[in-house]
């Protein structure tokens, strides 16, 4: 896995900090040890790397006292970590330890799956509350702001757009720079939500997108992006231009 690399070198840090602890040393190698603000920053970082590896897989609100238990015990150990013996001083062995990591992240990954599903109720609810908002078949929500030109965009046109995404929270996850160039692309390439959505609107148009999860990125989500599984998503696009695809012609 990815990021085991970083606890792997945490541990390292850890078992290198250990082995000065109750030993006793002449005034002259005491001289050359870490300051304590070289000691509190290195501690520091360590916490960063645990941190980065919990955030990283989503793992939640982990037991805190049991880290620490585990970075105790690590930290007292004896022995050589190549000797197969030297995982018997631990609670877990070495070949549980994947399995109950993958267990783990499968369980819970279920979990904020469902509960996000509730939260999306809850959110288009509201949503099908407010002035202005138009529903299709598919469950994709939109308020037109601007309709554009009266030929609306079709799935093979070359779009330039300018646009924002969020979460149901307000979180910023995508956009376009407001004084930077458009975005170029073509419907073919983008979620469902956003094929549907801007078929509704002309060159010159803008549109609020309310996207369900079902059209947007399901029950996976996007995690590079901040997007777990089951999250609807909010967009407002605005079209400065279009290049409307060439007619396809028979073949003679």
């Amino acid at each position: 896995m990815k990021r085991i690399g970083i606890i792997a070198a945490s541990l390292a840090v850890l078992m290198a900090a250990s082995c000065s602890n109750g030993e006793s040393v002449s005034p002259e190698a005491k001289a050359l040890a870490p300051s304590k603000a070289q000691i509190d920053s290195v501690s520091y970082l360590v916490g960063v790397n645990f941190g980065t590896f919990i955030k990283g897989y989503n793992l939640g609100d982990l037991n805190m006292s049991e880290i620490q238990a585990g970075i105790k015990d690590l930290v007292s150990s004896t022995g050589n970590p190549r000797d197969p013996e030297f995982f018997d001083q631990f609670k877990i062995s070495p070949e549980l330890m994947q399995q109950l990591l993958n267990n783990y992240i499968e369980q819970r990954s279920k979990y904020v799956a469902a509960v996000n599903l509730d939260k999306e109720k809850d959110f288009f609810s509201k949503i099908a509350s407010q002035p202005n908002v138009q529903k299709t078949e598919s469950g994709l929500y939109y308020i037109i702001n601007n309709p554009g030109a009266e030929t609306k965009i079709a799935v093979d046109d070359d779009l330039y757009v300018h646009y924002k995404g969020t979460l149901p929270d307000g979180t910023e996850f995508d956009s376009t720079s407001e004084d930077g160039p458009s975005a170029n692309f073509s419907l073919k390439g983008v979620i469902e939500g956003w094929k549907e959505g801007l078929q509704l609107i002309g060159d010159g148009g803008s549109i609020k997108l309310y996207i369900p999860s079902a059209l947007g990125y399901g029950e996976y989500g996007q995690p590079n992006a901040g997007i777990e599984p089951n999250t609807p998503l909010i967009f407002d696009i605005q079209v400065d231009s279009l290049h409307k695809a060439a007619p396809a012609t028979e073949n003679k």
